[in-house]
This record gives structure tokens, C-alpha cells and sequence, in this order.
């Protein structure tokens, strides 16, 4: 398996019994839940992304990294909208709309 084509899908849930992958290039999502495997090969790129859309609904993005320091904390997120194959589809469920590794949130 050429895991450099793999990309986690960062949520709030993730732990050593949880985990998404998705490979766009291959249109597949594994999902690994309380030692259950979920393996997912989509037969379009619209049904790939319709995959990818559901889960970005249904799972809250997790922080990738926080910094603080004295008067501020930023929170970094994942760019989903990097697993989408249509640009448009990540659009419609807000996967662009968070605050990407280079972009910054203060609160």
C-alpha cells in the first residue's frame, strides 16, 4: 500500500481505536472503528466525493495543532477541502471555510 497518497481525515473523534483515510487518487476511504475495518472503493468521483461530504457533515473538524502563547490561542485545522476530486463539493458543505494549517483562528 503507497501510503503517501493517503490523508488522514482529522476529526474530534480520533483516537488509537478511530481513524479516516481517504486516497482521492484511488477513490477509496478506510475507516478503522473499535477494531471494525471499513473499506469504501467508490466507482465515480462523484460518489467518492459524495463519501468525503458525508463524513465532513458528520464529523467535527479537530484543531491540528494549537499555539498559545500569553494573550492568545490559535487553532491550525486540516484543509478538507485538499480530499475532495471537485473543488465545488467541498465548497457546498463548508469543508473550505475552516482556518487551514497556514491560516489562523484567534480567540
Amino acid at each position: 500500500m503507497d501510503l503517501s497518497r493517503w490523508a488522514q481525515l482529522d476529526t474530534t473523534s480520533d483516537a488509537w481505536y478511530f481513524g479516516i483515510w481517504a486516497n482521492k487518487g484511488k477513490r477509496q476511504v478506510l475507516k478503522y472503528i473499535e477494531g471494525d475495518i471499513y473499506f469504501v472503493e467508490a466507482d465515480s468521483d462523484e460518489s467518492y466525493d459524495a463519501e468525503i461530504e458525508a463524513l465532513c457533515r458528520f464529523h467535527e473538524p479537530a484543531p491540528a495543532a494549537i499555539a498559545i502563547d500569553e494573550t492568545s490561542e490559535t487553532r491550525f485545522f486540516q484543509n478538507r477541502a485538499e480530499l475532495f476530486i471537485d473543488p465545488a463539493r467541498a465548497a457546498a458543505c463548508g469543508a473550505d471555510q475552516l482556518p487551514a494549517l497556514n491560516e489562523t483562528e484567534e480567540s
